[in-house]
């Protein structure tokens, strides 16, 4: 019914400010760390927005000359910066920590606004839905920790809202998608937003070009990143992680690693590929339809890599409105499904004050089979021409 639908918005809305409400009076009353903990939220770093910290950190030691994706000793944990240099602009400006809560602050409410351009069309248990996935504890442990994360949140929510539409729309829908790939890489999955049959040779080249002058020209510079980017298997997921934490119940010793971790993405791919032929996006509103196949493929495709700390399951909030779409379409099972192992690996996973190992990684396995399947029917559809 038409008339319902600005009352997801309302409830997403109230929610978040109750929430915000609450964590005030919180904080006020037993402290910001012991209130995090109440929303779900371990805080292990201080002070607020230790990632933010981090960059804000790494643009005073740059004007120091230090090399601070390798060394950053204005860290206060002495982090190198793992990030490409695109962070490092404001440094130019005179910026450095004191610019952390601004920093920190921009992200909270890009998450904000995220959520609530996410439901601005969704009837009411879309609404819920949304609200859900919105204050789950990977989504608030990159809220306190000021993760750069929400930056590209805010970019793919940009790009997801511009992919597909004719002309300068599309081309400017792409351009902020590989703009979110300089700052962060992984965003590259979500390129496949902007593959369609009419503008293929479009996205195609000029994907290719800025991402090969990149990585012609910064090769050395990635290469450092990856050396110094943490791994670990707590608050992670990815198909290293769920490998791991399945040979530590099963009390496994010296499974191999890399042999278990393409076991575990090949043999999903071939679930995923069966599976998507009986899964029709059809109804997917234009408007949800860059959003839904960009967080499913940024999911899949960061799940395959192997690990990624949780806070990158923020992207999966885009895919809520186009998975309502597919409920109200008539793909109720297939919709309903995925939703579940959504809300299952967000409230599963991240920091917590109970345990689910285990639990989570299954989530986050079978979820990567649906995702993929998704993904590979919206781009059979595309390669259609159909306006998915």
């Amino acid at each position: 019914m038409p008339e319902s639908r600005p009352r997801g918005r309302t409830i997403v809305v109230f929610g978040l400010a109750g929430l915000l409400a609450c964590f005030v009076v919180l904080t006020a009353s037993v402290g910001y760390e012991r209130a995090w903990q109440i929303v779900g939220v371990d805080v292990t770093m201080m002070p607020p927005f230790a990632d933010a910290l981090n960059v804000t950190s790494a643009w005073e030691c740059t004007r120091q000359g230090f090399d601070v994706q390798q060394d950053n000793p204005c860290d206060p944990w002495g982090r190198p910066m793992n990030y490409p240099s695109i962070w490092l602009f404001p440094a130019l400006l005179g910026l450095g920590v004191a610019a952390t809560p601004a920093l920190g602050g921009l992200g909270v409410c890009l998450w904000l606004g995220a959520s609530v351009a996410l439901s601005w069309r969704m009837g009411r248990l879309g609404g819920v839905a949304l609200l859900a996935a919105a204050v789950s504890p990977p989504v608030l442990l990159a809220v306190e920790r000021g993760n750069s994360d929400l930056v590209i949140l805010g970019l793919l929510v940009v790009s997801g809202a511009l992919a597909g539409r004719p002309g300068a729309l599309g081309t400017a829908g792409l351009l902020v998608t590989l703009l979110a790939t300089l700052a962060k890489l992984f965003p590259v999955f979500a390129l496949v937003a902007s593959l369609r049959r009419p503008a293929l040779m479009r996205t195609l080249v000029l994907s290719l070009l800025v991402l090969g002058v990149y990585a012609l020209t910064s090769w050395e510079e990635l290469e450092v990143i990856f050396a110094v980017v943490p791994r670990r298997v707590d608050m992670s997921y990815g198909a290293v992680v769920s490998v791991g934490a399945l040979a530590r119940v099963l009390g496994w010793q010296g499974v191999p690693v890399l042999g278990a971790h393409l076991a575990v993405v090949l043999g999903g791919s071939l679930l995923a590929l069966p599976l998507s032929t009986r899964l029709g996006p059809e109804s997917i509103r234009p408007g949800h339809a860059g959003w839904w196949i960009l967080a499913l493929a940024v999911y899949a495709g960061t799940f395959a890599l192997g690990g990624n700390w949780d806070y990158r399951l923020v992207f999966l909030l885009l895919a809520i409105p186009g998975l309502r779409d597919l409920a109200e379409g008539g793909q109720r099972l297939a919709a309903g499904t995925t939703l579940a192992l959504i809300l299952g690996l967000l409230w599963t996973s991240g920091s917590r004050p109970w345990d689910f190992i285990l639990i989570d990684d299954l989530f986050a396995t079978a979820l990567f089979v649906v995702a993929l399947a998704w993904v590979l029917a919206g781009l059979r559809l595309r390669w259609r021409s159909h306006p998915l």
